[in-house]
Parts: structure tokens; sequence; C-alpha cells
């Protein structure tokens, strides 16, 4: 499925995959943070304040892919689809808005949407 991010609603990167591809992902930011010596929660942080001060790159970067697994990683918060966003990536497309600036608290808002009967039905 796809998934879009924004930041401060300007598009940052499109992104399809998988469930494997998004495992694949995991294992790399987990293994990044641990020869880093870091958590992989910090490595995201550490991208989320490099996007927000340097912007939009031209093609798909390992920044994003950091970025992608920390969005994925969180938990949806919806009663009806417990669990990470990860979890829902083979049938759900999600569209998140990173707004804020560096220093100042962000807030990610989430749009979901899959097919169903041959129509695209709202998460939120």
């Amino acid at each position: 499925m796809t998934v879009s991010v924004t930041i401060n609603g300007i598009g940052l990167f499109e992104w399809t995959g998988t469930a494997a591809e998004v495992g694949n992902i995991d294992g790399w930011v987990r293994a990044l943070a641990r020869d880093k010596g870091v958590t992989p929660e910090l490595v995201a942080q550490r991208a989320m304040v490099d996007v927000l001060t340097d912007g939009r790159l031209r093609t798909f970067t390992r920044r994003d892919a950091v970025l992608l697994w920390m969005l994925l990683s969180q938990a949806t918060g919806h009663p009806d689809h417990p669990g990470a966003y990860r979890d829902y990536i083979e049938v759900w497309d999600f569209d998140f808005d990173i707004s804020g600036d560096v220093g100042a608290p962000l807030k990610v808002t989430v749009g979901g949407r899959m097919q169903c009967d041959g129509r695209w039905k709202r998460l939120n």
C-alpha cells in the first residue's frame, strides 16, 4: 500500500510497499540505532530535526526511511483498529502530515483509506 508524508502540508515523499518491506525498514532502523548506541526513537527524532531544518530532498533517502519507520510504528489510538499503523500496511493507504517546527511540539495528523467493494473507505 501507499504512504504519503507531508511537512506542514508540503509533500515530503510517497512510498509504496508491503508489510515485509516495512519489516526490513524496522530491522534496518534498529540496527542503525544499535550501531550508534542510541534508541530507534532518537534516530527518528534526529531525522525529524533534519527534515524540519533542511526540507525536502529530491529522492527517497535513508532519512525518509527512518521517518517512515517512526510514523508507521505509532499506535493508531483507534478502538476499532488497535496496534500500530504498520499492522495495517497491507490493507490501508495512509497520509501523515507533520506540523510544527524545530524546538516546538510536533503534531501528526493521520488520514487513511482502504478499498472495499471497489470504493475507498476513510479511516477517519
